[in-house]
């Protein structure tokens, strides 16, 4: 039986959280960070619970002195936290503690959270690797990956429920590292939480709405370049899923100039032309897919803004190459899709990872790996390989943010890789072509043997249709609200 510590200076909620967990777990009690620190050299624990205020020694410094002894420091540590006290223990968070919970806390969400980070071994099955919580990185730093890695047990890579028009896609290899900025003054290097990623990969794969076979999406995606049968399956939303058809027609008669009230879809096919009515049903039927909730981390309108110009850039980039890709466009709606997971699903996981990247102005991808032990990738991947798309769509979901840790780079990863750096780029950063093409990953550039003039060209179109997109967003976020 597993052993945890309970280091909390109120009776009260130790008698408590020992009650939680007594039947699964051997739990041992302190009264403080001292005594809680004998306790754990002479009978080392599997798991820390950890109280943020105490007198004499505190949990941050508790923690502090964990992560120094040379016994205790790759034992996961949780603190235990009231919600004025966020902020501090975002703050522990970057030092070195693997999670929190908030008190009061449900018996479920405390047995939850330690699940998650003790998984399924003990810890004489673990890697004797550094402190699985989110590590101090400086820039220009490499990370070890585990000793053991080689050896650690992997998870089995799942098999997705594939939708029955779609070959099934295959997961993207895991490795034990993930970087970004490769080849750059600023290249940082993490190491992989595999305890964390067995957590997310189930609990995604447990999500019943990227169960529903024969979405529209995947049927256009797989009809790309055949008009014909392309049109008759946008026709036959009308009668399958009118609500659908609805707010599919919503978006084209308000978020395009001069396109008027449009009354069917074969109207709105006419009026518009088929590329940009298939454009609307993947955007309108995955953002839908999604359960509403009033996210302060990831607003509604600010997530498809971004999408819809990352899939805009996309289609421009993919019709610089000999033979264009009809599927292009939704390689760019998708590109974050991971984000929107975390919000919606696991936002007490992703709040800390958030509040890291506003605190600091860094990417979401590195508060992830300092907070979470994997990024947005890893779970779009997952998320999309259970939906049943590509696996050159899913790849690109994956890679998009770290695509030199490819064993063989791919032109789909390279698109949405591209897209997405231009588009922060222009819109986020406000930087020349030049200045954005200074800053893309050497690797994509040789592989796609892509140029300045060529970013260029992106930066143009971009700002020509960027006007365009404000009322379709509003026109989208309309229908959202509507779906409550």
């Amino acid at each position: 039986m597993q052993t945890i510590l309970i280091i909390d200076d109120s009776v009260t909620h130790r008698a408590f959280a020992k009650s939680c967990l007594e039947r699964e777990y051997t739990v041992l009690e302190a009264a403080g960070g001292y005594g809680g620190l004998a306790l754990a050299d002479a009978h080392p624990p599997d798991l820390f619970l950890l109280d943020v205020v105490m007198p004499e020694l505190d949990g941050e410094k508790t923690l502090q002195m964990i992560r120094g002894h040379p016994k205790l420091r790759a034992i996961p540590v949780i603190m235990l936290t009231s919600v004025s006290d966020k902020k501090r223990v975002l703050e522990i968070l970057k030092s070195g503690a693997n999670g929190y919970v908030i008190k009061p806390y449900l018996p479920a969400k405390l047995k939850e959270r330690i699940a998650r980070i003790l998984g399924s071994t003990s810890v004489s099955e673990r890697s004797p690797q550094a402190p699985e919580g989110p590590p101090t990185v400086q820039a220009g730093t490499a990370l070890s990956p585990p000793p053991d890695a080689a050896a650690t047990p992997q998870p089995a890579t799942p098999t997705p429920a594939a939708a029955p028009t779609t070959a099934p896609a295959a997961t993207a290899p895991l490795a034990s590292e993930v970087s970004v900025g490769e080849g750059t003054s600023e290249s940082v290097r993490y190491s992989l939480d595999l305890q964390a990623v067995t957590f997310f990969r189930k609990a995604v794969r447990s999500l019943e709405i990227f169960a529903l076979p024969n979405s529209y999406v995947n049927r256009l995606l797989v009809l790309s370049g055949d008009a014909r049968k392309s049109q008759a399956v946008i026709s036959e939303i009308a009668d399958r899923k009118p609500k659908l058809a609805a707010n599919i027609l919503k978006l084209a008669s308000c978020g395009f100039a001069g396109a008027g009230t449009l009354a069917t879809m074969q109207d709105a096919m006419e009026s518009l032309g088929l590329a940009r009515v298939r454009k609307l049903v993947h955007l309108v039927e995955l953002a839908t897919l999604f359960p509403r909730r009033e996210s302060t981390l990831l607003p509604d309108r600010a997530f498809w803004g971004h999408a819809v110009a990352v899939g805009t850039a996309c289609e421009t980039i993919a019709a610089q190459q000999p033979v264009g890709d009809e599927n292009a466009y939704f390689h760019g709606l998708v590109h974050d899709i991971g984000k929107l997971v975390l919000d919606r699903f696991f936002p007490e996981e992703y709040e800390p990872a958030h509040a890291l990247m506003q605190a600091e102005g860094i990417p979401a991808f590195d508060a992830e790996m300092r907070t979470l032990g994997l990024c947005h990738g890893h779970i779009g991947n997952w998320a999309m390989v259970r939906w049943g798309l590509s696996q050159e769509i899913t790849d690109g979901i994956r890679f998009h943010n770290d695509p030199q840790t490819m064993t063989k780079l791919a032109s789909d990863v390279c698109l949405q890789y591209l897209a997405n750096a231009i588009v922060h780029g222009v819109f986020e950063k406000q930087e020349s072509a030049e200045l954005i093409f200074s800053g893309l990953n050497p690797a994509v550039v040789t592989f796609e043997g892509y140029t300045s003039a060529k970013v260029a060209e992106v930066v143009t179109q971009l700002q020509a249709k960027a006007q365009g997109i404000p009322p379709l967003i509003e026109a989208l976020g309309e229908v959202l609200a509507e779906s409550e």
